[in-house]
């Protein structure tokens, strides 16, 4: 019995030393296990709070809250992945802007949606070759969002800026946005949009920018469209469209096309009287010196009654007094005219050293000529009574007589010429 009794003890306690060393087996495994995990995890924490700082450095989303005086705009948002470019043509249609007080220049809430609008066009720019799908997209929809209409200006002469800082016009702003991407299929968007557009500025912008971008290869495919659009006008409301005839015309100088000149001459007086000034600009550009005959048939055309209609026909002979004896002799009515009494024919006289003239300021040869021929006819006027008897011509003659003596002194550095007394000059009467 007590060697069964000691043989259990002896169990027993092999089984009691067995469990001790397994257990302190575990706990030094347990102890490496946290050990590592704990290194693991130092190591994990490094790593996100390197790539915290990280993130903290790079763009992020921000929202900028559309200002509240004016209609919202969709919050720009800049973030690292790549813009939208249907997103981006979508904000573009929501901005509005208020008309700039006269003489205080933009407020700041405008000045805070012109760096909004730019903003979305640079990234529009930078999206590159793909955006030009969705380019294509919203100008085939022909639809339009007018910005600030008169950043772009429509001068006589027809010709129509290429740069500006404010696009005066979504359609015009993705016009120019594609002039910056640049590229074959950049071209052929532009080119597309010159076939098929109606508008007139939108016609003249297309075909100077692609002129820069290829020349002549779509000269034909813009006088055509110009001349579709001047025999079948579209009637437009919209602001940018008030000048569209001299933007058209304007087309036609700018490739120095004088196919129209028939046709215009046609059109240049209407039935009620008026002067189609755009077509008269056309002429006189385009014909120049044979412009005369035209307008001073059209200068005695009854319907003409008021100075409105007179005077820019005037002017158009004021520029080849001294070079064409037809141009002289209608001078000569115009002077006389009564319906361009006070300040039209004030307006015109004095401009007798202006118009006309390749260089005022260095005067050429010709331009010395032309100035004595002008010199000696003022002097001729101002010793007609009808002149010394009107105080308003009396003053414009003698006014444009000293521009002239001045201008004549400063090309040959002398003292000014001589007064003519008597005579006329070149046998012509004024």
């Amino acid at each position: 019995m007590k060697a069964l009794l000691g043989i259990f003890l002896g169990v027993g306690l092999c089984v009691a030393i067995t469990i001790a060393v397994t257990s302190k087996n575990q706990l030094h495994r347990s102890q490496a296990e946290l050990a590592r995990a704990q290194t693991e995890w130092a190591a994990e924490k490094h790593k996100l709070e390197e790539a915290l700082k990280k993130a903290r450095a790079r763009p992020h989303a921000v929202e900028m809250p559309a200002p509240a005086p004016l209609a919202p705009v969709a919050p720009i948002v800049v973030s690292a992945a790549r813009p939208d470019p249907r997103e981006i043509i979508e904000r573009l249609q929501g901005f509005k802007f208020a008309a700039a007080v006269q003489g205080q220049g933009q407020p700041p809430v405008q000045s805070r949606q012109v760096r909004r609008l730019l903003h979305e066009f640079e990234i529009l720019v930078d999206a590159g070759p793909t955006a030009l799908p969705a380019i294509r997209e919203f100008l085939a929809r022909n639809l339009d969002l007018d910005y600030q209409p008169g950043a772009i200006k429509g001068p006589r002469d027809g010709s129509v800026q290429t740069d500006f800082l404010v696009p005066p016009s979504l359609r015009l702003g993705l016009f120019d946005a594609l002039r910056q991407m640049g590229g074959s299929q950049a071209e052929a968007a532009l080119a597309d949009v010159l076939k098929s557009t109606a508008r007139g500025v939108e016609v003249a912008y297309l075909a100077r920018v692609l002129q820069e971008m290829a020349p002549n290869k779509y000269r034909d495919t813009a006088v055509a469209t110009v001349k579709e659009l001047l025999a079948n006008p579209v009637i437009e409301a919209a602001a940018l469209d008030k000048n569209d005839r001299s933007y058209l015309f304007g087309v036609l100088q700018f490739f120095n096309d004088a196919s129209y000149a028939g046709i215009a001459q046609g059109q240049l007086l209407a039935a009620n009287g008026q002067v189609d000034r755009a077509a008269l600009t056309y002429l006189h550009k385009s014909l120049g010196e044979q412009a005369v005959p035209i307008v001073a048939n059209a200068f005695q055309d009854p319907r003409l009654t008021d100075a409105a209609s007179k005077e820019p026909l005037a002017r158009v002979a004021l520029a080849f007094v001294g070079t064409n004896p037809q141009a002289e002799q209608m001078f000569g009515k115009a002077v006389r005219d009564p319906a361009l009494a006070g300040d039209p024919i004030r307006n015109l006289v004095e401009d007798l050293n202006q118009d006309g003239f390749a260089n005022r300021r260095v005067t050429t040869p010709e331009d010395v000529k032309l100035a004595n021929f002008r010199f000696a006819l003022t002097e001729q006027y101002l010793q007609q009574p009808f002149v010394q008897s009107d105080k308003t011509l009396s003053r414009a003659f003698t006014e444009a007589n000293k521009d002239l003596a001045g201008m004549l002194q400063r090309a040959s550095g002398a003292a000014p010429p001589l007064k003519v007394k008597g005579g006329n000059n070149q046998g012509n009467n004024p």
